[in-house]
């Protein structure tokens, strides 16, 4: 078990192929100025029956779940979230950001994973914590 250093509410809306993620990620403990917290965004269709290639051989309708679509960003990683700056205590960070959507998915059946990272350190970012919206 190790301490909640932040978390992140969402919610979503869609208006043609374009989709929109109000976020809210909240910092439950102080940080000094350096680090380096980042948002991303995924977004994945449940539910999408297809053909699949098994050792076995195919199968025409296979129903595949939560197959990664897009994200929000160019890097895994996210976007920045506090630029570097220091962290207080409850401190919030509101951004709504836009996604572009295929025409050809079932927008009914889209989630949003949001993904906060600690990306301070050389190396792969640890992940702090994650939420998501149907």
């Amino acid at each position: 078990y190790s301490a909640v250093n932040a978390g992140v509410a969402l919610d979503k809306s869609i208006s043609g192929t374009t989709m929109t993620v109000r976020t809210k990620c909240k910092f439950f403990t102080d940080f000094p100025a350096g680090t380096d917290y980042r948002l991303a965004l995924y977004v994945v269709e449940d539910q999408l029956v297809a053909e699949q290639n098994t050792q076995t051989g195919k199968v025409a309708n296979y129903t595949h779940r939560n197959l990664l679509r897009t994200g929000s960003s160019a890097t895994y990683k996210g976007d920045p979230i506090n630029n570097k700056g220091a962290i207080a205590l409850n401190q919030e960070f509101d951004k709504d950001i836009q996604i572009t959507l295929d025409p050809s998915w079932t927008t009914a059946n889209l989630k949003v994973i949001a993904v906060i990272y600690d990306a301070t350190a050389s190396g792969l970012p640890t992940v702090v914590n994650s939420n998501m919206v149907k």
